[in-house]
């Protein structure tokens, strides 16, 4: 029986402006981000038919924070160039 969970919609799309607001970043950093957005993303996409377990979620979301803080960071910094 499936067990989805109701709130992936909003962190996938968290991955998903990730992903958007890199997608011009030629570098390591920013593909190395890309690539994690677009994996937290996949996870998130597996939630809406399987709940993950708390240890797993909380994990998740805090991976999707944190990189959402190196992300801003990151922008803040090619800004101030």
């Amino acid at each position: 029986m499936s067990n989805p969970s109701k709130t992936p919609p909003l962190f996938a799309q968290s991955a998903q402006d990730i992903i958007e607001r890199l997608k011009d970043d030629e570098g390591p950093e920013p593909e190395a981000m890309r690539l994690k957005a677009l994996e937290l993303l996949r996870q998130f996409a597996g939630w809406m038919d399987e709940a993950p377990e708390a240890a797993d979620r909380l994990r998740a979301i805090s991976e999707l924070f944190a990189l959402y803080g190196r992300v801003l960071d990151y922008r803040s910094a090619a800004i101030k160039k």
